[in-house]
């Protein structure tokens, strides 16, 4: 004996939408796949980090260097990939030091000019 109350339930259950897919700023256009070994570059990875920065809400990240659990919120695997594989502490004082490396830079031009 079939039960129709049954059959009912479960095509109800089919016809229910899917939730919408979270977005965010840096993940909304599709990427293209980077070519192979462009991730082993440190260069590359600090290069997306800062343009991930730059295009993503400062609320959203907590850190100077976004943290692998940060990146897979706002569905960026691929940097995520990245820094896991160069390990987050090593890219964290690549980028910091990046940092420091600029401010010096622009403090000896300003020394240059005498406006130091």
């Amino acid at each position: 004996a079939s039960r129709p109350h049954s059959r009912a339930l479960a095509s109800s259950k089919a016809a229910a939408p899917a939730p919408p897919a979270p977005t965010s700023p840096a993940s909304d256009p599709p990427r293209a796949r980077k070519p192979s070994g462009y991730w082993k570059n440190t260069d590359n990875l600090l290069r997306e980090l800062a343009l991930l920065r730059a295009a993503t809400p400062s609320a959203a990240l907590t850190h100077p260097v976004p943290t692998i659990y940060e990146l897979r919120q706002l569905r960026r695997e691929d940097l995520a990939g990245a820094v896991a594989r160069h390990s987050w502490h090593a890219v964290a004082a690549a980028a910091l030091a990046a940092a420091e490396s600029a401010r010096a830079a622009v403090r000896r031009g300003l020394a240059a000019r005498g406006a130091l």
